[in-house]
Formats: structure tokens, C-alpha cells, sequence
């Protein structure tokens, strides 16, 4: 794998598990989630002035992630409600690989090597050793709302590395996505919370410029790293988000770091170092 979309993939993780960290810490989850998406559309709408319009077969699959994206973004707000951060956000990434994998085979004919498929098992291995030193605190429905959005997480990220693909200008389409999927997304937090545009708004002015600088950034060089490399090892190098994940929530949050969770993280680097190895 090319060293430099390594470091990509790698600010990109330590962008996204930040943002996490902006929504888990909030009192209210979910607005604080809309604010982070539709401060990362605000960021993205000046470049949809200078980028080619996507092409008709792009927006099949840009439409799909962006609905995707909705489902995800309240199954993560309800998660973090349940559980802490160092046990909801490695479950959350922690399939995502295996099932972008499996996906990717039967749907574009991507197959990864023994090698590689060996990089992603471990890198695998080590998140759910992660999500299990992580437990306390978290209950039943925290694991269930984890396992939903991981499934959502290989949805939207199997769209996108098509989608990404098939437009042939992941320049466009990138911000292109992140603009469109706040509409869906905002609507539907405007309607859980009675349509009040200033519970959305109010005191958000640094979450709302943060987070998207955040989540715009670490999806966006995330897509065009789908499209420079393979997308099950970028999904399977991506899961290092959740060492940063676990370090923020030990700091941050004041949760438990100890050594079983330190030989979870090495275990996680461990395989992101023989995926790039391998690959």
C-alpha cells in the first residue's frame, strides 16, 4: 500500500474517532450529530461551484449512501446513549472490513489476497478484543445499536467505493455527498425534536464549524482513498480509528485503559503494519 495513502487513512481515523468523541460527549446526541453533519455540508458546499456536476450513474449510488448515511449517523447518536466510547465505537468499526469484504467479492469482484485477507482478520480480532476490555458501562441495546451501525457503516462504504468509482472524479463526488446527506439527515432531526431549527442551532456554533471540519475531512480523504486503493484494505486500515477511540475515551472520558486494552491496540497496529505490508 502506498505510504501516502496510509497516512491519509490514518488522519482520516484520528479525525473520525474525534468527532465520536464531540457526539458521545454531548447531552443531547443526536442534535449534536446534526450539527456535525451540517457544519461538514457547509464546508463542502463552496466546492460544488468548482467541481463537475456527478454523472447519472454516480448519483445511484450517492442517493443510496446519503440515505445510508442517515440511518447511520441516528443509530450512532442512539448508541452512544447506551455505551462508552471504548465499547460502542470498536464494535460500531470493528465488522465493517469482513462484512466490506465479503461484499465487495460478490458485488465488483474485488478478492483480497491470503495475505491481505490475513491483515484484515487480525486487524479484526483486535477491535473486538478492544469492544470486550471495554464493556462496562454498556449494556444490551448499546451492543445492538453497535451492531446496526456497523452493518451501516459496509452499506454506505460499499456504495461509496462504487459510487466513487463509477463517477470517475472523486473530487466531485465527495463533496458532493457530504452536502446531500445532511438534508435527509437534518429533516429528521428537525422532526424528532418538533421541528425547532433553534434546538438544532443553538450554542452548536463550534460543534456545528468542529465537527465539520472533522467528519467532512475524515470521510473525504477516506473516499479518495477508496478510490486509489483497494476498498477492503482501506476499510481494514481505517479500523485503527479505534486505538485513537480508546485513547480519547480513557482521556477524555476517564475510561479504563489498561493493559488488556493496550495489547488489543498493538494487536490492531500489528495488522494495519501486514496490510500495508502485504499489499
Amino acid at each position: 500500500m502506498d505510504p501516502f495513502v496510509t497516512a491519509v487513512v490514518l488522519v482520516s481515523s484520528l479525525m473520525h474517532a474525534t468527532w465520536n468523541a464531540v457526539v458521545k460527549g454531548a447531552e443531547d446526541g443526536l442534535v449534536t450529530q446534526a450539527a456535525v453533519v451540517l457544519g461538514g455540508a457547509l464546508y463542502a458546499i463552496p466546492f460544488l461551484f468548482g467541481v463537475p456536476f456527478p454523472n447519472a450513474e454516480a448519483w445511484i449510488y450517492l442517493g443510496l449512501s446519503a440515505l445510508i448515511h442517515c440511518a447511520y449517523f441516528a443509530a450512532l447518536a442512539a448508541a452512544y446513549g447506551f455505551g462508552d466510547l471504548g465499547f460502542i465505537y470498536p464494535i460500531a468499526r470493528g465488522s465493517g472490513p469482513v462484512l466490506v469484504a465479503g461484499l465487495s467479492a460478490l458485488t465488483i469482484g474485488e478478492l483480497l489476497s491470503p495475505a491481505q485477507l490475513a491483515g484484515v482478520s487480525i486487524i479484526c480480532l483486535g477491535v473486538l478484543a478492544l469492544a470486550v476490555t471495554g464493556r462496562s458501562g454498556s449494556g444490551l441495546k448499546g451492543f445492538l445499536f453497535a451492531l446496526a451501525v456497523t452493518c451501516l457503516i459496509s452499506g454506505y462504504s460499499l456504495a461509496d467505493g462504487i459510487g466513487v468509482r463509477v463517477s470517475e472524479m472523486p473530487f466531485s463526488y465527495i463533496p458532493w455527498l457530504i452536502a446531500v446527506q445532511a438534508i435527509p439527515f437534518t429533516l429528521f432531526t428537525l422532526w424528532r425534536r418538533g421541528w425547532r431549527i433553534d434546538r438544532l442551532i443553538r450554542g452548536q456554533a463550534r460543534t456545528i464549524w468542529l465537527g465539520g471540519f472533522l467528519i467532512g475531512g475524515s470521510y473525504g480523504m477516506a473516499m479518495w482513498a477508496f478510490y486509489a486503493e483497494s476498498l477492503s484494505v482501506v476499510m481494514a486500515l481505517r479500523e485503527t480509528a479505534v486505538i485513537f477511540g480508546a485513547i480519547i475515551g480513557a482521556i477524555v472520558f476517564k475510561e479504563a485503559f489498561g493493559r488488556p486494552r493496550i495489547l488489543a491496540s498493538i494487536l490492531i497496529a500489528s495488522g494495519a503494519v501486514w496490510l500495508n505490508i502485504a499489499a
